[in-house]
């Protein structure tokens, strides 16, 4: 096999490419079933402290609370709830607030009206939020709902269990990264066949440029490599017949050449012998003074420079490109 260091091979670059877009695909899909499974989550517990904010409406308003101001009432509440952990916060339109479980001394709490969860329920009618309460010094999960005339801020504390709970589901990433690898194997195994045809196709080219021998039991497939093998195997076959022939029509006529009666002598544009009989080399040596020349020195014949100068003139620059203008056009 004929391989060129410093380069990757067909196989690793189509592996590559592969891999590369199998990768792109498996982070995109396991990105978006994490956001998925964690806006699932969140809008479930959202639906829990929806649930109670719900309840304490309806509680507010049964007992007439907002006109009386009486929402210490409210603890009460705490007995009737299924999730007695929730803390409730009642807050006015105008951001004070009138009832907090969680903190004893809540009306001389700071306002409210500007806490993110607020906010987004006074424009959207709720609001989400996860952060520190400086009041308790404890992370929450906070969730606002406006109602006609106060707000109801529900939350939960952002501990272990909360975050567990908004957590993916580690299956569906042990899936993936199974998943990733199997599919990374079958990558591996298929560019392995398919490097091993494509090396085989390359070494068999090379070795019908080179006019080596080539292995006749070689077969690639019945595939389009297949394909491509046999019509290199027919013009490998064309062209060598044609260059047996051509070779064999040079001899015949470097043979007739040879046996001809008259002097004759073959020389390329650059004045190098090709060809030349035993008569034209006797006949150069009875014209010449010197004696024993060969045909390479014909050139140098002083008897002959006259011939000599009417193939220098053919032979000059400006006859030489207008010849190949010739030819090419």
């Amino acid at each position: 096999m004929i391989v060129k260091r410093g380069k990757r091979t067909y196989q690793q670059r189509i592996f590559i490419y592969f891999f590369a877009t199998f990768t792109v695909f498996a982070i995109s899909v396991l990105s978006f079933q994490l956001k998925r499974e964690k806006k699932y989550k969140t809008d479930q517990l959202e639906t829990r402290l929806n649930h109670v904010a719900g309840i304490t409406s309806r509680y507010i308003d049964h007992y007439k609370m907002v006109d009386s101001g009486e929402f210490k009432n409210l603890d009460s509440l705490r007995n009737i709830l299924p999730d007695k952990d929730v803390r409730i916060t009642v807050i006015d339109v105008k951001g004070a607030v009138t009832f907090d479980n969680f903190v004893a001394d809540y009306l001389n709490m700071e306002n409210h009206l500007m806490r993110p969860e607020v906010q987004k329920a006074l424009y959207s009618g709720t609001g989400g939020n996860i952060r520190y309460s400086e009041t308790t010094n404890q992370d929450f999960y906070y969730y606002a709902r406006l109602f006609d005339r106060y707000f109801v801020r529900c939350a939960v504390v952002y501990n272990v269990e909360v975050k567990d709970f908004l957590k993916t589901e580690r299956v569906f990433i042990l899936f993936m990264i199974a998943l990733f690898f199997i599919v990374g194997g079958l990558l591996y195994l298929v560019t392995s066949r398919l490097g091993e045809l494509v090396n085989k196709l390359r070494d068999f080219a090379v070795r019908a440029g080179r006019n080596e021998a080539i292995d006749p039991n070689l077969e690639l497939s019945d595939s389009e490599f297949g394909d491509i093998q046999n019509q290199i195997i027919q013009i490998y076959g064309s062209l060598k017949s044609a260059k047996e022939e051509l070779t064999a029509e040079k001899e015949r006529l470097y043979n007739h050449l040879l046996a001809l009666n008259e002097g004759i002598a073959l020389f390329t544009p650059s004045k190098e012998k090709i060809l030349a009989n035993s008569n034209f080399i006797q006949y150069i040596n009875m014209i010449s003074d010197r004696s024993s020349i060969s045909a390479d020195l014909f050139f140098e014949i002083e008897e002959m420079q006259e011939i000599i100068q009417q193939i220098n003139e053919k032979l000059s620059p400006e006859v030489m490109i207008f010849r190949n203008s010739e030819a090419t056009g």
